[in-house]
């Protein structure tokens, strides 16, 4: 029996090159599957909650999905199994670490 192989796309959000502050957020994606997801901070800590969410402005408590969380030292990374999927859109939200050099990086499963 053949195995259905998965492939993805990488992306990354620099919060600081996109001006993105404390409490700010972007929607990274529509309806997708994530299979990886790391939270890298620079030279401080970092802290940013992941959403299924159409917009920004609808990012609440209740579509939280995850919490990153990540020292000066260490990364939050996390490998997905099976990709996670996300049926409003992707939506990542800041909650510590502007002006820090924080940054996520993702992966896409293709359709």
């Amino acid at each position: 029996m053949a195995e259905l192989q998965t492939y993805s796309t990488p992306g990354c959000l620099d919060f600081d090159i996109e001006g993105i502050t404390n409490g700010g957020g972007k929607q990274i994606a529509g309806p997708s599957e994530l299979a990886f997801i790391q939270l890298s901070s620079g030279s401080g800590p970092a802290n940013a909650t992941i959403h299924d969410a159409a917009t920004v402005g609808s990012a609440v408590y209740n579509n939280q999905k995850m919490v990153l969380d990540c020292s000066t030292t260490d990364n939050d990374t996390i490998v997905f199994v099976n990709p996670q999927a996300y049926l409003k859109g992707f939506v990542v939200i800041l909650r510590q670490g502007s002006g820090l050099g924080a940054a996520l990086s993702y992966a896409r499963v293709l359709p």
